[in-house]
């Protein structure tokens, strides 16, 4: 088993691939060092099952064999932004302060969920939340003018790195099956440049095909645990079963 990350510490972000396309094709030349012939099983969580599925379009694409491609948590969404903008230019005041309470109860349920489930990574993160908090306070008008310089910048700009480049892929379809594992708990959340994303999520069977208007097949399955603990062993072991299956189908 390989994984496959971008060489992020050390690194001018210039130099880093910025679309989902250059991620893909610069984890694929990664792997035809090893294995220019495959056959290749492909697989990614969360996002990394977008960097899966457009690495099995481009080998695909090149005359090579996918024997598997498999995504954990990837789930597929229409944007919001359209949805957002509307309610903008409603511009109701019961409706924002109804929407404000909504996200501060949601916040507070995820917050809780979060110490009481990850309390040394919350603890973690809230302190590495802080030390960029003072960093941006520090260096605000290096940052506002663009004059910091790229080490300060990655700090503030890796975890975006993927998001960005996912929210601006354009999905086709790709003439190969998809076999999808989703996280029965539905707690989900990203880092983000400027704030952490969190919901809750409820998928309904209609959810969970939406992978089928972009592959001819798919096949889900549901695991233990939720989106961030799915691979913990006492999680982990029950779909490794089902995995391997598929793995050894040839």
């Amino acid at each position: 088993v390989y994984a496959l990350q971008l060489p992020l510490d050390g690194k001018n972000l210039q130099e880093l691939p910025t679309t989902l396309e250059e991620i893909s094709k610069s984890f694929i030349e990664e792997i035809l060092i090893d294995n220019p012939d495959g056959p290749y099983s492909l697989s990614g969580h969360c996002l990394g099952g977008y960097i899966a599925f457009e690495m099995a379009r481009q080998l695909i694409a090149s005359g090579r064999k996918v024997h598997l491609l498999t995504m954990f948590d990837t789930v597929l969404r229409k944007s919001g932004k359209n949805e957002s903008q509307n309610f903008r230019k409603r511009n109701q005041a019961p409706l924002l302060i109804k929407r404000f309470f909504s996200k501060l109860l949601l916040k507070l349920n995820f917050e809780f969920f979060l110490f009481s489930k990850h309390t040394k990574h919350a603890i973690h993160y809230k302190m590495n939340s802080l030390r960029l908090l003072i960093y941006k306070i520090k260096y605000r008008k290096e940052l506002k003018s663009g004059d910091l310089d790229y080490v300060g910048l990655n700090i503030f700009k890796k975890p975006t790195i993927y998001s960005d480049a996912s929210k601006n892929y354009k999905l086709t379809s790709l003439d190969h099956e998809l076999v999808l594992f989703y996280a029965k708990e539905r707690y989900y959340f990203t880092d983000s440049e400027k704030q952490v994303a969190f919901k809750k999520l409820y998928l309904n069977d209609r959810t969970k095909n939406l992978w089928n208007q972009y592959a001819p097949s798919i096949k889900i399955h549901e695991t233990q645990g939720d989106h961030s603990t799915m691979f913990e062993p006492e999680h982990a072991q029950e779909f490794a079963k089902t995995l391997q299956e598929y793995l050894n189908d040839n």
